[in-house]
């Protein structure tokens, strides 16, 4: 394993919104090397692949291309190349992207099919450490219109990269990569946080079958519709007129409408990640799940979970990568949801007045210093009480409604850079905790001592009811 992590970008329509080379003919036609009969024609080819993006049949269209480079001085390319860079339209969120992977002290490589002289230009602009690309053979000063070596795209591509990872040391578990391209997927699946910018239908569709996160720069050729996930198309079924569930919410607004945040609520039933999404569509915001691996695991609910990009956490093992995905979330600009609690209570502690809480929530917030958000919600455990394995379809039927609360948003800190300190890590949990329990009803937070039959509801049903405390 590497000691160093890396951001891998592609280029074009991931960086920029254009191909590279296609966006450069206006500075080839005036040095000489483009016909008034071709310029055209790349301009076409030039809104074709804007809109659409990388397809099998263009991409070997492009490799036969270079054959058109022989003969080219390589002074002339390199400077027509260089005069471009100003006019390439370049993403905003990109440059963000990679003045982010600086500061977190991540090695920035651009990973581009084209050659070295047309894009060194463009990676030096942008702030690039290192750029992987194709090799365009020269002789004597010009192009000769053959490869040195293998033209970087799809499976090679990726190859290059694993190689240069070698050389250089680099950990492609702790390593992002970026593309709009299917034909990076072999690229993507090597690191340990692949993002699909602006994807095309095909890595969109592979995105939700892999729970990646998709990310939209300049709002993509196809405006908001670039950055839309699966979690997306089921937001609808939030609305009131849509819901399969009730929900009475009071506090909506304390939600912020934009910008990373951390909605941390209380766990009563197996259907609170559905109610609670529904209480955050209403402020028109997804949430990004911290959730247990048993979820994840199971039938059904485990493969919407994942292609839904939800953070699957495995307790008791010490892995951070659910922690780091959760930071990126945040920085990202999305709200993560975590339940504090980690599971529901069972029996007698389903009743206490008091919320135990795990430390991620706090740990979460101290690393993005983004606020918390706390809600409250109760009766969900009369659709779905703990002892049942299934949702009570009568219940559901009748609309039984169920309540949430969200209470206003705060932040925490660690006086003294104290965020390793265990002590004051608990001593912030039980805040968190202490702000979701004083959104919670009297009579529920502090309810009548539970009949037997209360109790065996908060029960697990695979769970013997001689071992939990009743």
């Amino acid at each position: 394993m590497g000691s160093r992590a890396a951001a891998f970008f592609d280029l074009d329509r991931t960086l920029i919104a254009d191909s590279s080379a296609l966006a450069m003919v206006e500075a080839f036609s005036e040095a000489g090397l483009v016909s008034s009969f071709e310029k055209p024609l790349a301009e076409a080819g030039r809104f074709f692949y804007r809109a659409v993006g990388e397809t099998w049949i263009g991409m070997q269209l492009t490799r036969r291309s270079i054959q058109r480079l022989a003969g080219w001085s390589v002074e002339d390319v390199s400077g027509a190349a260089r005069l471009s860079v100003a006019k390439l339209p370049v993403y905003e969120e990109a440059r963000a992207l990679i003045d982010r992977h600086h500061a977190d002290g991540h090695l920035v490589v651009i990973a581009t099919s084209t050659g070295r002289e047309l894009v060194e230009p463009v990676a030096e602009a942008l702030g690039a450490d290192r750029l992987i690309s194709s090799e365009y053979e020269k002789e004597e000063g010009r192009f000769t219109g053959r490869l040195v070596g293998q033209w970087l795209w799809g499976p090679d591509k990726a190859e290059a990269v694993r190689r240069f990872a070698e050389e250089e040391d680099i950990d492609l578990e702790e390593s992002y990569a970026y593309s709009d391209s299917y034909y990076d997927r072999h690229l993507m699946e090597l690191v340990g946080y692949p993002r699909p910018v602006n994807p095309d239908p095909l890595l969109r569709a592979y995105a939700v079958r892999k729970g990646w996160p998709v990310l939209a720069f300049g709002g993509g050729p196809l405006g908001a519709l670039q950055s839309l996930e699966l979690y997306d198309l089921l937001r609808a079924f939030g609305h009131p007129m849509l819901s399969p569930i009730r929900v009475e919410v009071e506090g909506v607004e304390n939600i912020p409408a934009s910008g990373g945040c951390i909605v941390a609520a209380n766990h009563r039933s197996y259907v609170d990640p559905l109610v609670l999404g529904i209480v955050a569509s209403r402020r028109g915001r997804k949430l990004r799940y911290l959730g247990k691996k048993e979820v994840f695991d199971a039938p059904l609910l485990g493969q919407l979970a994942r292609a839904t990009g939800q953070i699957r956490v495995e307790r008791g093992t010490g892995d951070e990568k659910p922690l780091k995905l959760a930071i990126d979330a945040v920085a990202r600009g999305e709200a993560a949801a975590i339940f504090p609690q980690g599971t529901i209570p069972r029996g007698r502690a389903f009743f206490s007045p008091k919320l135990e809480g795990k430390t991620g929530v706090v740990r979460l917030a101290l690393a993005t210093g983004a606020p918390v958000v706390p809600v409250a919600m109760w009766d969900t455990e009369r659709l779905w009480p703990r002892s049942s394995r299934v949702p009570l379809v009568a219940e559901l039927a009748r609309r039984t409604p169920v309540h949430a609360r969200v209470g206003e948003p705060y932040h925490l800190s660690a006086p003294g850079g104290r965020t390793n300190d265990k002590q004051l890590l608990h001593e912030l949990t039980e805040q968190v905790m202490e702000s979701i329990a004083s959104l919670l009803p009297d009579d529920v937070r502090h309810p009548a001592p539970p009949e037997d039959d209360e109790l065996r509801k908060a029960i697990p049903a695979n769970v013997d009811p001689a071992s939990v405390e009743l």
